[in-house]
């Protein structure tokens, strides 16, 4: 049990560490202005957000971890988790839709 607890908690520090690139296709056709105008709208609402909720937001839609991942990183509860997700992406759909 010990050594299975540390092969996790060395996974999770490398896929904390890892960057991840993320590229757009060459051949595809550029986003149109209704697209870029929500993109920008997006990043401007996530800059609104306190750090540790964007966090939260990247560990979840960018880095691809499930709650119960992202609560064993940050030493909270799953269900914890899975309510200040809910809340942060609620104050998100909130923002962006003044915007």
């Amino acid at each position: 049990a010990v050594a299975a607890n540390e092969a996790r908690q060395l996974l999770r520090r490398q896929r904390r560490r890892t960057v991840v690139e993320i590229r757009m296709a060459e051949d595809r056709p550029g986003p149109t202005t209704e697209e870029a105008a929500s993109r920008v709208d997006l990043a401007n609402a996530l800059g609104r957000l306190r750090p540790e909720d964007r966090e939260l937001v990247a560990l979840r839609y960018v880095v691809g971890l499930d709650a119960t991942e992202i609560a064993a990183i940050r030493g909270r509860s799953p269900s914890g988790t899975r309510a200040r997700l809910a809340r942060v992406l609620a104050r998100l759909r909130k923002e962006l839709d003044r915007e």
